[in-house]
């Protein structure tokens, strides 16, 4: 017993599956890239972490700073220190000022993503800076002066 396939067959079940593939793949790009040219996102490393793939996103609750945090030596554990980001206007004065805390990168990897909303619109916006500030920096909210 012999089966013939014609090419048509064969072809149904491939586009069947690409068209699926393409419908799961939209549902999970909820967050689209803003496009502003005008919007100057800075960086700055500490000596232990490294801050790289910064970008401005919108999603269905607004704004969105998202990147990675790279350990600069190899090890595993926290991420000691914090992220420290700053949105200035277009006027220069601060919009937003916020922390993102202690960062856990699992499963061995030596970077970690961090994303945060941001309240002001695209239209607002001058600049971006995200700053790696290290547990023992004079900078860290908990450190003690004394």
């Amino acid at each position: 017993m012999s089966i013939k396939l014609s090419k048509n067959t064969l072809r149904m079940p491939l586009l069947l599956s690409v068209l699926a593939g393409s419908a799961v793949l939209t549902g999970c790009t909820s967050a689209l890239a803003v496009k502003d040219k005008n919007i100057n996102i800075q960086t700055e490393d500490s000596l232990t972490a490294r801050v790289s793939q910064v970008e401005l996103m919108e999603d269905t609750e607004g704004l969105l700073v998202t990147g990675t945090l790279q350990r600069s030596a190899i090890g595993r554990g926290l991420i000691l220190g914090h992220l420290h980001i700053e949105v200035s206007g277009r006027d220069g004065t601060l919009l937003q000022d916020l922390e993102i805390d202690q960062m856990y990168p699992g499963n061995n990897r030596q970077f970690e993503p961090f994303q945060a909303h941001l309240k002001p619109s695209v239209q607002q916006i001058r600049a971006i800076k995200v700053v790696h500030h290290d547990s023992w920096s004079t900078e860290h909210p908990d450190q003690e002066e004394g």
